[in-house]
């Protein structure tokens, strides 16, 4: 149960690095927080440190990625808040990204 832990906490860290990555590349400041499988990703700058932080994330650049990675048959929540699970394999992530 250690390796699958170990495993669902690094493909959850390649898929936030590559996030992040990929939106700095096309100049949007974005960055992810949470804890390995469970995590938000925020159009903001820097890393929030409260609750209150998030609300200045751009909810325009946040509802344009959630539609446009639902027109690549990805589902997300409205508010940017992520869920993987053991079912989800390096391909998806791959694929997501």
């Amino acid at each position: 149960q250690a390796l699958l832990r170990a495993h669902h906490v690094a493909i959850a860290r390649r898929l936030r690095q590559g996030l992040e990555a990929i939106l700095h590349a096309a100049g949007f400041p974005a960055i992810t927080t949470g804890d390995g499988p469970v995590f938000s990703l925020h159009f903001l700058a820097s890393a929030p440190r409260t609750y209150r932080d998030t609300l200045a994330a751009n909810a325009g650049h946040t509802a344009a990625f959630v539609m446009g990675m639902l027109a690549e048959g990805i589902l997300l929540l409205p508010d940017g808040r992520w869920y993987l699970s053991t079912a989800h394999s390096e391909t998806d992530i791959e694929r997501t990204l």
